[in-house]
This record gives C-alpha cells, structure tokens and sequence, in this order.
C-alpha cells in the first residue's frame, strides 16, 4: 500500500490510533493571576497550549503536527476512553473577577472564527520575521512613549486602554493617545509571546523527529524521520527554502490557529500561497507532500465520529482564479493539488473555485 492510501486508510478505518495522541486538558488556573492585562494573560494562556499539547507523529507521516490537547467529556476527565473528547477550546482561564466588571463580560473562551488567516505572510515572512517586526515596531511605540513622559512626567501613571487608568491632570486627547499606545505595547508583547511560543512547539516536533530517527530500525523511515526533524528545526524561525518546509510551516500556521480558536478558520488560496516555492521540485514528491498536506487537513476534523458527521467538509481551500495583478492564478501547484485531492479523496478540506475566463478550460 502506497504512503497516501496507508495514510488515508488510517484516518478512515484506524482513528484509535490518533485518538491514542490525545489527552484531557486539565486548567493550571494560575494564569488569571500571573499578572499584566488581559492581552497578557490570554497570550500567557495560549502559551501554554503550546507548551503542553503533546507532541505525536504518526507512522509513514511527512507533515506533522496534530491537535492533542482536547476536553474531555464528564466523567471522562482522565481520559480512559479516547473517544470521549469535546472539540471545544482547550486554553486556560485567564480572566479575573476585576476584568468581568471592567469589561461587563466574561469573554475569554470565545475567539474570532469564519475567516482566512493570511498564510502567505507567514510563508513569506517566516516566524523570524514576524517576530523581528513586532520588536521593531514595540521600540518605536516605546521612544514614542518616552518622549511624551518626558514632557508630560504624569503620562507614566496612564494604563492601556485594557484596565482601569487613575484620574491625571492631563488633556484628555493625550490620555486617549497614550492609552492607545500602551495597549500597542501590550499587544506587541502577547504577539511576541505567542509567536516564540509556536517556535517552541515546532522545535518540539523536530526533537522527536529526531528521537524517532534514532530509534527507527527501516532506514528509509530513519532518512525521512531525519529530513521532518530538519524540516521543522529550519522553519522553527527561519522561513521556508523548500517546498517541504513551505507546506509544513502552511500546515503548522494553520493548527496553531485552530489550537487556540478551535475551528472554522479557512485555508485560503493554498495554491497561491505555495507557489513561490514549488520551483524545481520534482512533480511527483510534490504531490506527495500535497497529499500528506490534505489529509492532515481531514484528521484535525475528525475528533470523534458525530463530530467528522456534522462537521466534515466545511472548512473551504481556495483555488484558480486569477492573481491580485490579474494574470491566471491557476498554476502547477493548482493542478498538483487537484491530483492529490484525486488520491486522498476525503470531504475536508470543502474546495472552492474561482473560475475566471483567464483560466485554462
């Protein structure tokens, strides 16, 4: 049995298997008093997903990374029965009694979903560079801060627009301006600490590639296992070079999204994406890597059986059309995914055409 039908004969007949990656998720509840606003403990809550969602890569796979942390249903809270999971979010609470009467709502398990995430500046950015960007701009933010506290030594008591700020005898169009700054900062600060954490959790996949490689006895598995470690160690901060590592890293923004959010989150115009980086790779590894992309995309639906039946096939990849300078977008990346699509055959993810008369027939 070849690599793709193995794989897709996993999700569809073995889900066990997976289900045996998955653990209960258990709240540390300290995180609400860890101190900082709420965009601090939020980020310090997803965080920690990322630092405790155990790391797993199954057999024959090439694109990993795979959703573990889940709740468990009541009376399953040890998790003795795998299948016995909620999709629902697993982050800790990171609320206080003082933001619900600041904010008039304890808010903190919902998030923004039924959108696309632009992965094409990850790809092209890299979490380096995301990362490099954010410091920048939290230092011009800050020299911006201190020259108006410099003039104004009384702006150092203003708190961001997150929590309650002291009365001071400041104009209040400056107060506004420095709260909006000070939350800037704030965001700046959870973005960073977010974004290192996905570093981390990528970097954990590349030690257990590794690990695994060590162990493993078929030296064709050892030489892959070897390459996924790689892989996932160059795209821990640097971006991709390769096909391989531009559809891992596409496939690792895409699960550190739904960790945090849960679902509903699109894919995006995938062809568009990767095309940068197909360049000479041979056509038939591409498709392969493709394909191992796709039915990722299937398992992370494929929680629990209700869950595959109410829930498959909704999650929408964008392909053709034609490019943002008007030239056809329909590309060889667009017909290798098309030929995996063929080979993997599964209902997630849903795809979706834009037809344009610049497109081949």
């Amino acid at each position: 049995m070849d690599r793709i039908e193995f794989l897709r004969s996993e999700i569809l007949h073995h889900p066990e298997r997976t289900y045996a990656a998955r653990t209960p998720f258990a709240d540390p509840k300290t995180i609400p008093f860890s101190g900082g606003s709420v965009y601090m403990r939020r980020a310090r809550a997803v965080a920690w997903m990322f630092d405790h969602s155990p790391v797993y890569i199954a057999d024959r796979e090439l694109i990993v990374g795979t959703r573990t942390l889940l709740r468990a249903k009541e009376g399953n809270e040890d998790g003795h029965d795998v299948r016995e999971y909620l999709p629902g979010i697993a982050m800790p609470s990171y609320y206080t009694k003082e933001d619900e009467d600041y904010f008039g709502c304890r808010y903190e398990s919902a998030s923004s979903s039924h959108y696309t995430a632009d992965y094409g500046i990850l790809l092209q950015s890299g979490i380096g560079g995301f990362l490099k960007r954010a410091k920048e701009r939290k230092q011009d933010v800050l020299q911006e801060l201190s020259v108006i506290e410099q003039q104004y030594p009384e702006a150092a008591r203003v708190k961001s627009t997150l929590e309650p700020s002291k009365k001071v005898d400041l104009p209040g169009e400056l107060v506004r301006s420095i709260r909006k700054k000070r939350t800037q900062v704030e965001f700046y600060d959870a973005f960073i600490l977010c974004y290192e954490a996905v570093s981390r959790f990528i970097l954990r996949y590349a030690e257990l590639a590794g690990r695994m490689a060590k162990e493993e006895t078929d030296p064709e598995r050892a030489r892959e296992l070897a390459a996924i470690r790689d892989v996932c160690t160059h795209i821990s901060y640097e971006k991709p070079q390769s096909f391989w590592e531009a559809v891992q890293l596409y496939w690792f923004g895409h699960l550190s999204v739904i960790l945090e959010i849960q679902e509903f989150v699109n894919f995006g115009r995938t062809d568009e994406n990767l095309l940068p980086f197909l360049g000479d790779t041979p056509r038939d590894w591409a498709e392969e890597l493709l394909a191992c992309l796709l039915l990722k995309m299937s398992d992370q639906a494929y929680i629990n059986s209700s869950y595959y039946g109410n829930y498959g096939g909704q999650i929408t990849m964008t392909l053709g059309g034609i490019t943002p300078d008007g030239r056809n977008a329909f590309s060889k990346v667009t017909d290798l995914i098309l030929r995996a699509v063929g080979r993997t055959r599964m209902t997630e993810p849903l795809l979706s055409f834009r037809i344009h008369s610049k497109n081949p027939p």
